[in-house]
């Protein structure tokens, strides 16, 4: 008699799990693809957001990041910063999803930029007077400027490069923050963001860059500090040729500044680390 009552109570049991299962599938997992062995390696998530075509503003889960996201309820201004984390999947570069690499146009600069310089081991040398006269002068006429990252006290203010991208669509912004994605994944590099129902904001610098030595002994792992390297270069070089594609309208500098006000050296760089209250 105890045998047959297990194996009712397996069948129960089974039917049961087939129940739960059945709840967990889509669309309450983001992927359709994914099985639960693969579900139970994916370690980080992102929230992109993208905006509809009447400009309101959603997440949407994707695997491979992990973004605070703070809503400026004031100006309808939303704030993203993403961080990478590790994922399973170790075939997804280049996209958001894995399923297939984004077009090779979409991640290239535009043909009238200087070519595309390589990507430097972390941590990455500050850029040199050579290299921001033959790099940050053409980002300069397309509005980028050079910024602190922030304007309070901080050991962990750099200066920065900031642009704001300007959009006819919603659409059109959903779009461009998926290209931006599609950028960060592929470069391994991350930016901050600002995002409105009609433009996009976007802040880069490098966290482990590599400044200077102040005397020949010094040693290196007292040098890394945040500031402007060819990584950041790259990112707003891709971004450029990203914006093209998916019809940005206008794009300003965030604090209206002429690009014969940026900087035009590392000294001048550096001074822009730090908020002038003048």
């Amino acid at each position: 008699m105890l045998k047959p009552s297990l194996r009712t109570h397996g069948r129960a049991s089974a039917r049961l799990c087939h129940a739960a299962l059945s709840l967990a599938s889509p669309p309450f997992y983001p992927s359709l693809g994914q099985s639960l062995g693969q579900l139970s390696r994916t370690r980080g998530q992102l929230e992109v957001s993208t905006v509809t075509s009447a400009g309101s503003w959603s997440p949407q889960s994707v695997t491979g990041y992990h973004t605070s996201i703070s809503t400026a309820a004031r100006h309808g201004t939303v704030h993203v910063r993403t961080m990478t984390t590790t994922t399973g999947n170790s075939n997804s570069a280049g996209n958001l999803d894995g399923a297939s690499k984004p077009p090779g146009k979409l991640l290239k600069p535009p043909p009238y930029f200087p070519e595309l310089p390589p990507a430097p081991r972390y941590p990455c040398p500050f850029l040199t007077d050579e290299e921001i006269n033959t790099y940050l002068t053409p980002l300069y006429r397309r509005s980028w400027t050079v910024q602190p990252s922030s304007h309070g006290p901080t050991k962990k203010a750099a200066p920065e490069l900031v642009k704001r991208f300007e959009f006819s669509s919603g659409s059109q912004v959903g779009e461009f923050l998926e290209r931006v994605g599609w950028v960060r994944e592929s470069e391994n590099h991350h930016e901050t963001r600002e995002v409105n129902e009609s433009s996009v904001t976007i802040k880069v610098h490098t966290h482990s860059g590599l400044r200077p030595a102040l005397h020949p002994e010094e040693p290196r792992k007292r040098r890394v500090c945040p500031g402007i390297t060819l990584r950041d270069v790259r990112f707003a070089y891709l971004l450029e040729g990203a914006a093209e594609g998916c019809g940005c309208v206008q794009s300003r500098g965030r604090y209206g500044l002429l690009p014969e006000e940026q900087p035009r050296s590392a000294e001048a760089v550096e001074a822009r680390r730090h908020h002038n209250k003048k």
